[in-house]
């Protein structure tokens, strides 16, 4: 082998090792800017003595520090003696321009193929790679292709394509560009053999025949990934996380949890301080608090609704679902009005190098996903559309219910310039449920009707000002209404319409003047003007004693009134020493409703210590303040002067990282709630002399605390899963009592949800969920009122829970990839051996037997989805 050609060969591999960099690094998909690293020493290996005819792949995995030095070398395919060590041993000299994000060097993880391959003995021309661009046109046939994955059409950048001539054994190489695409010049006009081999891939060998028409089309050519390839992600190192206490999950985390139904925001019902909701309404009850006491926020401003009635997914297609982060406690100060935690999805758009459509159909719900890149990829246009057909299917079960649900979303995302990027999203859904039958002890013919729904539009623009200086403000605007109708013979109709709107405007600058600093600010507005139309009965009479027989009297009523807040707030991310971050934050809570302006402090603060490589000291301490519902200070019913909810809280803990892609988590918490506002039935004398009845008061306190231990595999590679176990205690203090064990109390909760990728595009996943039963208050007798003639319970002065919960949930995928297309078929079983699980209690019309009442039964679903 002459040194000569052994230098040909590898100025050739310096260009692919750089294009494959940059395909990397692109892919990271980050919403920062990202300049990807540039080689700029690279070092030359070939076969070593004895092995000159050997073919051999050697894939590695290669951290790129901030300094542009090779960190961590791995080998994720192993091609044996002696090639792993040469393999090893050339890359950690490699030297790098580092990767940049928003000007400022970060760390990237790649990986990359050493070739060991034999060089051509004879031929009637040297080996050359042809480059992208051509200062002039070859003589001779030429040949262009286009490499895709298979299944997604993903056009493949960097990708290694050879032609042979089978007669000389000659060969050619040109790398793919970030379209996919490679040209061959200058090429004999007889059949030559097409052959990409990329160790991630089922290698291609066909044979093809250069053309001498330059327009002459080719077939694309589509790559099949192989293995854990097929599940691979790559991307750049992940940030840390932004507070002491956080749960990020992405792509397959989201949409593989078995249990769940392929809904992404389902999974928080499994994470760590997380207390179950009955029959999985999707009240979350975070470390100790109430399920109002936690925020949901969608692409960072406020959601009434996250979820379908009763049970149902959430109201966003999970096809346009990128992250969830989940904050227990002590959340960025960027958010706020929320007590305890918060629930933050951030949505994306479809791959915007092609169309693309998502069509899935299960027993629940049909769900379809188009989208379509324009001006050259500029902008990406996408809509989204859900229903369900349970009005088919509950009639066979009881026809005296119905229920309904749709969601959709349109969104339209355009790059105005490469600095200033705008978005615009259309998001709506509405729920109806309905039930009707006989009453069973006066036989009158009753009916209720139930409809929710919001529509809300989002604008959004992002500039980016230099390089670690970037400005986003973002308006929405939200319509909501909540209809209740309920008629009965002989009876008045009962109706109550909720409906108003809100606009949240937020302005947030961000500036990272270092690699070690972070400077963030902002202001986050919000206005409603939500209202009520009520015709209900009226309350009991004041009065002492009582009529015997109160009849009820239909009253008409009106709440109406504005909300206005503006709070600003400003952030810190400082690395004060390497491995010590601090991150303080301060919010002001300026809230204008009731009776005038409420304001508060929000000071917040994190630290992130790494003590030593792998390990990290958390801590958290934040006072949070939340604004009550409408309904609680609007009169008539409210109280204009109920004033804000404070949360104080405080966490610590110890992360360690004892692999790549693993994460063991310990973390000790207290939650303490105060001016809690809870329903009352105090009457008081005004001036006028008259009795005024109270409907609220804000003297509740709340406290929770508890161990959380946290062991995670993040997605990637063979298998992915958590394991999250709570040892918790929650009280409330309801004067004039002393503290007790809060209803939603749950000692014991313990989730393991756990997928393993089979090979061959099979995948199963397994979660089983332990806690411990939830509290009821037990009826011990009852006594006759000759009166109403009807039995009034008498209840036990303790509380009881019920037996311990456990249920078992399995997912089943497989996927089918064919060139243009993918289909997959999973099977998801919520509670596969059918434990009884009873959320309530059941007792005959004079309470003297008691029966076990409704949960989860086994509850098995069916899908097909369509990938284009």
């Amino acid at each position: 082998m002459s040194r000569s050609t052994v230098s040909a060969r590898h100025a050739r591999d310096r260009v692919w090792w750089a294009l494959a960099l940059g395909l990397l690094v692109s892919a990271a998909g980050s919403a920062a800017e990202l300049t990807p690293p540039r080689l700029s020493k690279f070092v030359e290996v070939s076969n070593p003595s004895g092995f000159e005819d050997a073919e051999v792949d050697v894939v590695l995995q290669i951290t790129i520090l901030e300094s542009g030095l090779p960190g961590e070398i791995t080998i994720d395919r192993s091609g044996g003696d002696p090639w792993d060590q040469i393999a090893l041993e050339a890359a950690q000299q490699f030297v790098f321009e580092p990767a940049l994000e928003d000007g400022v060097p970060v760390a990237v993880r790649v990986p990359f193929t050493y070739r060991f391959r034999p060089m051509p003995r004879r031929g009637p021309f040297a080996t050359t790679r042809f480059e992208r661009r051509r200062t002039e046109a070859t003589p001779g046939a030429r040949y262009e292709g286009l490499v895709l994955e298979k299944g997604t059409r993903t056009p493949l950048d960097a990708i290694t394509v050879e032609l042979i001539d089978p007669k000389t054994q000659a060969r050619r190489q040109a790398v793919t560009d970030s379209e996919g695409r490679f040209i061959f010049e200058g090429l004999p006009t007889t059949p030559l053999q097409l052959e990409i081999v990329t160790g991630e891939h089922e290698p291609v060998s066909t044979s093809v025949k250069p053309s001498l028409a330059a327009t002459e089309p080719s077939p694309a050519v589509y790559l099949d990934p192989v293995g854990a390839a097929e599940y691979l992600t790559v991307v750049k190192d992940r940030p840390p996380p932004a507070v002491a206490s956080q749960v990020t999950l992405r792509e397959d985390e989201l949409r593989r949890t078995p249990g769940t139904f392929g809904d992404p925001t389902r999974v928080v019902q499994t994470l760590p301080g997380v207390a179950r909701s009955p029959f999985g309404l999707g009240f979350y009850a975070v470390r100790g608090s109430s399920f109002e006491n936690t925020g949901f926020f969608i692409d960072g401003h406020p959601a009434l609704f996250l979820y379908h009635l009763l049970g149902g997914p959430g109201i966003l297609a999970p096809d346009l679902v990128g992250q969830l982060d989940f904050y227990p406690g002590g959340y960025p100060v960027k958010y706020g009005r929320f007590a305890t935690g918060a629930v933050v999805v951030t949505t994306k758009d479809p791959p915007d190098d092609r169309w693309h459509a998502d069509v899935e159909i299960d027993l629940l719900k049909a769900t379809g996903v188009f989208s379509i890149p324009f001006q050259g990829g500029r902008g990406i246009a996408t809509v989204s559309f859900r229903r369900s057909y349970y009005e088919l299917i509950l009639p066979l079960v009881n026809p005296d219910v119905s229920l309904s649900y749709l969601d959709y979303q349109a969104r339209v995302t355009y790059a105005i310039t490469p600095d200033v990027k705008f978005r615009f999203i259309a998001l709506g859904a509405e729920d109806r449920f309905g039930q009707s039958g006989a009453n069973e002890d006066t036989g009158e013919e009753r009916s209720s009707d139930f409809v929710l729904g919001f529509h809300r539009l989002l604008t959004e623009v992002e500039w980016t000002i230099q390089p670690g200086l970037d400005v986003e403000s973002s308006l929405l605007w939200e319509h909501d209404r909540n209809n209740v109708e309920r008629t009965s013979e002989d009876d008045d109709t009962i109706t109550a319409d909720f409906a108003g709107y809100f606009f949240s405007w937020r302005n947030e600058v961000n500036w990272r003047p270092s690699k070690t600093l972070l400077l963030s600010g902002g202001v986050d507005s919000f206005f409603s003007d939500l209202g009520a139309s009520l015709r209900i009965p009226s309350f009991s009479p004041v009065g002492d004693p009582r009529p015997p027989i109160f009849d009820p009297i239909i009253v008409s009523s009106r709440l109406s009134g504005p909300f206005n807040s503006a709070d600003p707030w400003i952030s810190l991310d400082w690395e004060v020493a390497p491995g010590l971050r601090v991150i303080p934050g301060m919010r002001a809570t300026l809230a204008w409703y009731g009776d005038g302006l409420k304001a508060a402090p929000d000071p917040r603060m994190s630290i992130r210590w790494e003590f030593v490589p792998g390990w990290t000291m958390t801590a958290m301490g934040a006072l949070s303040h939340e604004v009550p519902a409408p309904f609680q200070y609007l009169e008539p019913y409210g109280d204009p002067e109920i004033p804000l909810t404070r949360g104080a809280q405080g966490s610590f803990g110890f992360e360690w990282m004892p692999g790549d892609g693993w994460l063991v988590k310990i973390e000790g918490y207290y939650n303490h709630l105060f001016n809690m506002v809870r329903p009352a039935g105090s009457n008081s004398v005004g001036d006028d002399g008259n009795v005024d009845q109270g409907f609220w008061a804000s003297d509740m306190q709340g406290r929770g605390y508890g161990l959380e231990v946290f062991i995670r595999k993040e997605f990637g590679g063979r298998h992915y899963g958590w394991v999250s176990y709570t040892l918790a205690r929650a009280e409330r203090l309801r004067p004039p009592t002393d503290w007790v064990l809060y209803e939603g109390d749950q000692t014991h909760n313990l989730n393991v949800a756990w997928s393993v990728i089979l090979g061959r595009d099979w995948s199963v996943g397994a979660r089983f969920t332990l806690t411990s039963g939830n509290f009821y208050q037990p009826i011990v007798g009852a006594r006759y009122d000759a009166d109403r003639d009807s039995y009034e319970p008498i209840y036990a002065l303790e509380s009881e829970r019920f037996d311990v919960y456990h249920r078992l949930d399995l997912r089943l995928d497989k996927r089918w990839r064919f060139d243009t297309w993918m289909m997959e078929v999973y099977l998801d079983i919520q509670n596969v051996y059918n434990a009884s699980n009873p959320e309530t209690q059941r007792y005959s019309y004079d309470y003297r037997l008691k029966t076990e009442g409704a949960g989860i039964p086994i509850l098995p679903t069916i899908g097909v989805r369509g990938v284009f």
